[in-house]
């Protein structure tokens, strides 16, 4: 309208003509619905994935578990600075978490480290990882990695456990849905108890006349697929052979009517996308829409014609990975869906070259690392485990490369995910058809899309952790609205926050750089409101994935025995030596500044005359501060200017950072008891309120001295984000060091979670071997700011 009105009277009466249709054109075109509500979800439910590179698979109580974290644009998978902490726990098979911390993020970035304690039993644990906007979707996303802790001094729990004849079968038609009288794509996946794929015999036989329609077997890993033409008023039944055993399973349910869609390599170039339809009439056109991780890569709408649509889709405009290929009537109404998988072809390689195979106990190991896409070297950010390999140890395949490209895109286990990454081969090409038919999925529903009813309950934590919880009125249980809560905890840096609860009595504190554990203070102006009951949420997530079958069959086969009772002693002597070293926390390097920034005037007391009482103390040589009684209460007021006037509310008081609201009080607190007074005698926006001035009492040890709190005010034990420990990796450079008898057991000789390759691609890096003697696993993982991930596993020996 504003445009229209600075034109030209006679430009006017055309540009609204063109404008209006314009308008009615596009609100009447189903695609450019379709593509704009793609668009504003994909930009506003922008997509984190978190990879977490364990340093080991197997753990014994007592041992230390090493952790890297990376996440990513899941659009681009770029490193993605948007949350800066991380949740870590290792969860039980009862999905109780055994142990959890928080992690700080820079860039993308943590790293972070569990002591598995021996309260924990013996068995098989999960790893995960998420951040805080990630528990807005489906815990099936959160990163995951399985874990076996053994505990030897629970050998009741080392038992060999019977295996299960369990066989699980799964069909899935091609689309979604199968439909009467048209050809018909179904793939199948056939699992034991542990998830790993079976090899078999099959046929689809017409259960009314036991006719055989067709024979099917697996590709590969269980999977495979073939195609029909089920008949209405037939029913069909599946019957599998494996070795002698018969099973007879049943098919998805046939529909009268329908749309079933069948994707095929039209080309080296192309992709046709076949859509047919038998019945619905009332769907005369239909939309294909591809979109690769919530990139929209293509959109096309097409009339039916003798109820076949074919659409043809353009290779390169797809991304590398997991694309989506939907289908949509004119009513915007998902129909069929599938996935196709493009595979990376520049993918980031590391190189880890060693200037021998072998090595003596006690002697220095130098690796060259090498990053290059093709031949051209590339910075990238690196991680690095050299652990034992013994009898004991677990071969994990998950790397960082197959979970971005498959496992955090796909639903549950993927057996062996490296084959499909690894050869461009016809029948790989087959088998990953087969791997996006049976485990397809899609991280959003259609509906939320097209309706914009996407809730979004978890913001993600920009500067530090988001600490929520609800107020509630004591003497009635109902929510408490608009209340101002404070959140605080002592210490020589003060911080203080406030936040207003909404109508459901909810609060939420954006913290910055809460480190270890500590004493949280919440509290209300006891002058305004003193009858509320406060409770302060867990910040981990309550929502557990369908996780993959085998997690609970733990085994530890009794030949290993002795292995073990061997790992058991070394991790003593660890323990005893040289633990102390890697147990060691070191305070992170942080802002110390207190929350209101420099203060105004402060006053070291014991530069001055000592006085006994505070109203001495403040009359003497404090001219900021106004003291005057109003209603036989004490009130503290700032001077804003030191002749001209007083603010005409009271200064927020604070002692140690935590703020008292009973002036009468602090002031007969001992003074003696006090280090410094800072004062801030300017108006400070502290969240939704405006403090006429603070005042902060500083004590000795920043620990209150015993200062009495209100019996009102609410103290919980916090755990804030994981303080750092350093790796401990002892060195033998000198004759001395050489021929110490300290002994040197160590399962993992080393554990560097940040190696950074420079513009040529090219790092070094340097450790030395124990006196364990063995083959050792050498485990690296990287990306690079493309988003391009790479991993390598060499192995070294130690020889006597």
């Amino acid at each position: 309208m504003y445009f229209i009105k600075s034109k030209p009277l006679f430009f006017s009466s055309a540009a609204c003509l063109v404008l209006l249709i314009s308008n009615v054109w596009a609100q009447s075109n189903p695609l450019d619905q379709l593509t704009s509500s793609f668009n504003n979800y994909s930009k506003k439910a922008i997509q984190e994935k978190v990879f977490m590179h364990v340093d080991r698979d197997l753990y014994l109580s007592g041992e230390i578990m090493w952790f890297k974290i990376n996440v990513v644009n899941g659009a681009n998978h770029k490193p993605i600075d948007l949350s800066k902490l991380a949740y870590i726990e290792i969860i039980d098979t009862l999905q109780h978490a055994v142990l959890q911390t928080k992690v700080s993020l820079q860039n993308g970035k943590g790293d972070g480290s569990f002591i598995i304690p021996s309260t924990i039993g013996s068995g098989n644990f999960k790893v995960r990882a998420y951040t805080n906007w990630m528990k807005n979707n489906s815990p099936d996303f959160y990163f995951e990695q399985n874990i076996k802790i053994i505990n030897p001094s629970k050998q009741g729990n080392l038992t060999i456990q019977k295996t299960s004849s369990k066989v699980d079968f799964q069909f899935f038609p091609e689309g979604g849905n199968l439909v009467a009288n048209l050809e018909n794509k179904l793939a199948f996946k056939v699992v034991d108890f542990q998830s790993k794929g079976l090899d078999f015999r099959g046929c689809l036989i017409d259960q009314n006349s036991n006719d055989t329609i067709v024979k099917f077997q697996p590709v590969k890993y269980g999977m495979g697929e073939f195609s029909f033409t089920p008949l209405a008023g037939k029913t069909y039944k599946a019957v599998v052979f494996i070795g002698t055993k018969k099973y007879v399973r049943d098919i998805p349910r046939i529909f009268s009517e329908g749309l079933v869609m069948k994707v095929s390599d039209f080309d080296p170039a192309k992709l046709q996308v076949k859509v047919s339809k038998s019945g619905r009439d009332d769907i005369k056109s239909i939309t294909l829409l591809t979109h690769t991780r919530q990139n929209l890569k293509t959109a096309e709408i097409v009339n039916f014609s003798n109820n076949e649509v074919t659409f043809y889709v353009d290779k390169t405009k797809l991304d590398e990975g997991i694309s989506h290929l939907t289908i949509f009537t004119s009513e915007k109404e998902p129909v069929c869906e599938r996935l196709y998988f493009k595979r990376p072809e520049s993918p980031l390689l590391l190189a880890a070259n060693l200037s021998k195979a072998n090595f003596k106990q006690r002697n220095p190991v130098e690796i060259d690392l090498k990053s290059t896409i093709g031949n051209v070297g590339r910075s990238a950010n690196l991680s690095m485990a050299v652990y034992r390999l013994d009898s004991l140890s677990v071969s994990n395949n998950q790397n960082v490369q197959t979970y971005l490209w498959l496992t955090s895109d796909l639903r549950g286990y993927i057996e062996d995910p490296d084959y499909y990454l690894n050869s461009s081969e016809t029948a790989v090409k087959k088998a990953t058809d087969n791997l996006m038919l049976t485990q397809g999925w899609r991280r959003f529903n259609w509906r939320e899309v097209f309706n914009n009813t996407k809730v979004f309950e978890y913001l993600p934590e920009f500067e530090g952790q988001i600490i929520t919880g609800k107020i509630a009125d004591k003497a009635t249980g109902g929510d408490a609205d608009g209340v101002i809560t404070y959140l605080s905890m002592p210490g020589k840096k003060a911080d203080i926050y406030s936040s207003r609860s909404d109508k459901e009595g909810r609060f939420s504190f954006f913290t910055r750089n809460f480190y270890g554990s500590n004493e949280l203070f919440l509290q209300n102006n006891i002058n305004v409101d003193s009858t509320y009951q406060i409770e302060v949420f867990s910040p981990f997530s309550t929502k557990f994935s369908d996780g993959n079958s085998d997690f609970k069959n733990f085994q530890i086969n009794s030949q290993y025995k002795i292995q073990l009772t061997q790992r058991n002693i070394n991790n003593q002597l660890n323990h005893f030596y040289i633990s102390k070293k890697q147990k060691q926390f070191y305070p992170p390097s942080v802002d110390t500044t207190s929350f209101f920034g420099r203060e105004d005037v402060k006053y070291n007391l014991d530069d001055y005359t000592r006085f006994t009482t505070m109203e001495e103390v403040f009359k003497e040589y404090v001219p900021e501060v106004t003291l005057s009684k109003k209603q036989k209460k004490l009130h503290l007021k700032i001077n804003y200017t030191y002749k001209n006037g007083v603010y005409d509310n009271d200064a927020l008081l604070l002692i140690d950072g935590v703020p008292f609201f009973d002036a009468d009080k602090i002031m007969a607190f001992d003074p003696l008891k006090l280090k410094a007074i800072q004062i801030v005698n300017r108006k400070y926006l502290l969240g939704e309120k405006v403090e006429d001035g603070i005042i902060n009492f500083q004590t000795y040890k920043n620990d209150l001295a015993s200062f009495e709190l209100d019996s009102k005010a609410f103290v919980i034990d916090y755990e804030g984000l994981q303080l750092q420990r350093h790796f401990y990796s002892p060195a033998y450079d000198t004759e001395k060091q050489l021929l110490s008898r300290i002994p040197d057991f160590r399962e993992l000789l080393f554990w560097a979670p940040e190696i950074q390759t420079d513009n040529e691609g090219a790092a070094k890096v340097k450790f030395f071997t124990s006196d364990q003697i063995g083959k050792y696993q050498i485990v690296i993982q990287g990306l690079d700011n493309s988003g391009s991930g790479g991993s390598t596993i060499k192995t070294l020996n130690v020889v006597k």
